[in-house]
């Protein structure tokens, strides 16, 4: 395949959708894969890890080290402890209730963070449309489950009414320009929009995706790690025979820049990598490189994707597609 004529252009991109990537060099650390084998946890969390596999949650979420961030009506704090490990001595974790998360978790959150178990990890209960934390304070924040009850009207118990608008609002106040959103929630019927989140606490990913990006996030990526095909996606989620078999989706946005301003995201642009020397970075990785743009390689079939064919690794080389901003000199 030629080159197109084109200048060599410095580029900031995403290694997004390698997913072979480490398997060609075994030994690259993965802070994410090392939190979920982190010795101590409990054994309901070990359990639980089978379902949300969440190394390959939070490695879409590119949480690093040193970062400040928050897990949002985060219940007893499941990913808060993996957070705890990922940001570690040098980061903050926020787990964030409200009363009525407190309330049905039991407050088993006192038990994660006993004795200093996880230092670097803060319990608060707050309003959702108030969180009481300074602007652009956090590096990322996870909604795992949770943003469909900010649309859930209750007729008993107690939880609060909420205005979806005003909790979002907040969330972007909250959010470093440039800081991650990573929100994973039940799957509802395409077309649905908000309409199941009551009665079957599920919601649309169409829909979900348009209701942040109209509260200052822009789209960056999605997984497909914890998805269920075979869901019907017509029973209620938390209860009952769907329990740890519901289809869900996980996207990651981006706080936009400017929220005053009206301008729109930086264009994406195919392109393809090859690395010749050195180490390959791990997946998630932000690297700065200089590349020649080339033709992208034809689908097999229309709008079809073949990583066996457009992925493959070689000793220490890599070659495949990547999404980035191209960045002139």
């Amino acid at each position: 395949m030629s080159a197109l004529s084109l200048p060599t252009h410095a580029l900031s991109l995403a290694l997004l959708g390698l997913l072979g990537l480490a398997s060609a060099h075994p030994g690259t650390p993965d802070v994410y894969q090392a939190a979920v084998e982190h010795q101590g946890r409990s054994s309901d969390d070990l359990k639980r890890d089978s379902l949300d596999h969440p190394a390959e949650v939070l490695r879409l979420a590119g949480i690093k080290p040193g970062m400040q961030v928050a897990d949002y009506l985060a219940g007893d704090g499941y990913y808060s402890e993996l957070l705890s490990y990922v940001v570690g001595p040098k980061g903050h974790v926020l787990l964030i209730n409200n009363a009525a998360y407190d309330e049905w978790s039991e407050n088993h959150w006192q038990d994660r963070l006993a004795n200093g178990r996880l230092p670097n990890v803060e319990h608060r209960t707050v309003d959702v449309e108030h969180l009481g934390l300074p602007e652009h304070s956090l590096d990322a924040i996870l909604l795992i489950k949770v943003y469909h009850d900010l649309y859930w009207v209750a007729t008993e118990g107690p939880w609060p009414k909420i205005d979806p608008a005003v909790a979002l609002n907040e969330l972007a106040r909250v959010v470093k320009p440039g800081g991650m959103l990573l929100l994973v929630d039940h799957s509802a019927k395409p077309g649905t929009g908000s309409a199941e989140a009551g009665r079957l606490h599920r919601i649309d990913e169409e829909y979900a995706r348009s209701d942040f990006e109209k509260h200052g996030f822009r789209f960056v990526s999605k997984s497909d790690a914890v998805r269920r095909p075979d869901d019907p996606r017509d029973q209620i989620t938390y209860k009952g025979p769907m329990v740890g078999k519901t289809d869900r989706f996980v996207l990651r946005v981006a706080r936009i820049d400017d929220l005053r301003s009206n301008r729109a995201p930086p264009p994406l642009e195919r392109v393809r990598l090859s690395i010749k020397k050195g180490t390959a970075p791990p997946v998630g990785s932000f690297i700065a490189v200089k590349a020649q743009l080339k033709p992208p390689l034809p689908p097999l079939r229309p709008g079809g994707y073949d990583f066996a064919r457009d992925l493959y690794f070689h000793g220490i080389g890599a070659s495949g597609f990547v999404t980035g901003a191209i960045k002139r000199e």
